[in-house]
């Protein structure tokens, strides 16, 4: 599995770059209440996507390697997304109506990022379970340059959120063009399948409807309760670590994932494959989100700017350990339902983290503002992760321990006394060269805690690697 992991994990590393520099670029040109406009926006987008197109990507990766006919599976997925997004249209319309934030620029420009985004995302999934890295390495680099090209560009002549959005949907469409498409569109697949599909799908489009509210609608309220540059400020943190996080999850899940898939007949096999793979997933979440909150100062100064340094650092740590609940649940805990075909329950989860903090919001925005919308969204998704674990024990999946977990927590520490330690010597110095010696010291001093243990066998790794 790590063979897989390595495939992929250089090109999201250059992805993970991209988006700091993207939302850096994007909080330079625009005003805390034009970002605040566009996270609504980017709302409106991420919040159909998830619904309409995000299940017809799951259900890819889950049944690619067990079918029986790729070919005519990809072509009936591929038609289910085209009537998908045809279907956005309709939704996309009515949310924008509902916030008074419509008009026909605005609605293109959301309508066009969705189809672009949507195809884009589809399209590389579709080379990563056909194993075509090449294609999927291209478009992703091609992808994350692009939009950081032509948003400096656009935004530098004409500051306005068209002009943001413009620069994404040109670099998604370059993108999708350069990994293609290898097979046909059609509605011909076996009724039986099709069943299965819709049974495993229709749920997680529920899922992904409470998810987004869920996920997103601290910024909705906070626009609703407080103002647009409330708004704006904290979906700049918001994003930023959302980005970042998301990033380092997906560095494994994406190729290590459609792994598990093929031996989730085989218990024990599935059980060590998961098991290695939670390992993973920790070792770089945990010491992630404990860097991110030693370097808060210095990332909000570097990468947002001047305007958005007046935002409590509270609010960065609460969402910083929310998102990481938010994302153990999403590529670790949910398996345990999607392993066993039991996706029926997972929007009563997400509906319940939906209702823990919505709830908590309107208690907490109208008097504490940011840090209570972040305070919200930590608990909300910190109950929910406990409940998830409950339930997917319950219906018959045994969770295995993540692989190496004390060494990883031991490195942590050890990580995060190093990097305090050389943060007393590096006040005067400018953020940009704080942030790199930080890394190299935590990179270096986790590293060196797992190299001793020996965790996942480093050392013998290494050692294939040099006398390879």
């Amino acid at each position: 599995m790590i063979g897989k992991l390595f495939k992929y994990a250089p090109v999201q590393i250059c992805s993970a770059f991209g988006l700091f520099l993207l939302i850096s670029i994007q909080t330079r040109y625009l005003s805390p209440n034009e970002y605040g406009l566009l996270a609504i926006f980017m709302v409106f987008t991420e919040g159909v996507r998830s619904v309409l197109v995000q299940w017809i990507n799951n259900c890819l990766v889950r049944f690619y390697s067990t079918s029986s006919s790729k070919l005519k599976f990809v072509s009936q997925l591929s038609f289910w997304l085209l009537i998908c997004l045809f279907l956005s249209s309709f939704v996309i319309f009515i949310c924008m109506m509902m916030f008074n934030v419509f008009s026909v620029t605005n609605f293109a420009a959301i309508y066009l990022l969705l189809i672009s985004k949507s195809l884009y995302l589809y399209l590389t999934e579709c080379a990563r379970v056909e194993e075509r890295v090449t294609h999927y390495r291209k478009a992703v680099f091609v992808q994350s340059i692009l939009s950081i090209t032509i948003s400096y560009i656009t935004l530098l002549y004409y500051e306005n959120i068209i002009s943001a959005i413009f620069a994404l949907i040109v670099s998604y469409t370059i993108s999708l063009v350069i990994v293609g498409y290898h097979g046909a569109i059609s509605n011909k697949y076996n009724k039986s399948m099709k069943t299965t599909l819709l049974s495993f799908g229709l749920p997680l489009m529920i899922s992904g409807l409470l998810g987004i509210l869920a996920s997103r609608s601290d910024r909705l309220l906070i626009a609703s309760l407080t103002d647009l540059e409330q708004a704006g400020l904290y979906s700049a943190v918001s994003n930023l670590l959302m980005g970042i996080m998301s990033l380092v999850f997906m560095v494994v899940a994406l190729p290590l994932f459609p792994e598990l898939t093929k031996v989730v007949n085989d218990k024990s096999e599935l059980y060590k494959k998961h098991r290695y793979y939670g390992g993973v997933i920790c070792a770089l979440s945990i010491p992630s989100t404990v860097g991110i909150c030693l370097l808060a100062p210095h990332l909000i100064k570097l990468f947002l700017g001047e305007a958005y340094q007046v935002m409590d650092l509270k609010v960065f740590y609460a969402l910083s350990i929310a998102t990481w609940f938010f994302n153990i649940k999403c590529h670790f805990l949910d398996h345990g339902f999607q392993f066993v075909m039991k996706t029926k329950w997972m929007p009563i989860l997400t509906l319940s983290a939906f209702v823990i903090q919505v709830g908590i919001s309107l208690a907490l925005i109208p008097e504490y503002g940011a840090i209570g919308a972040a305070i919200s969204f930590m608990l909300a998704f910190f109950v929910v992760s406990i409940f998830t674990l409950i339930v997917g024990m319950r219906l018959g999946y045994r969770y295995p321990c993540p692989q190496h977990l004390p060494e990883t927590l031991l490195a942590t520490i050890m990580m995060a006394i190093s990097v305090s330690i050389t943060g007393m010597y590096t006040n005067i110095l400018p953020s940009w060269l704080v942030i790199i010696i930080f890394v190299t010291v935590g990179f270096l001093s986790y590293g060196s805690v797992h190299f001793m243990l020996n965790s996942f066998s480093i050392k013998d790794y290494i050692k294939g690697f040099i006398f390879q």
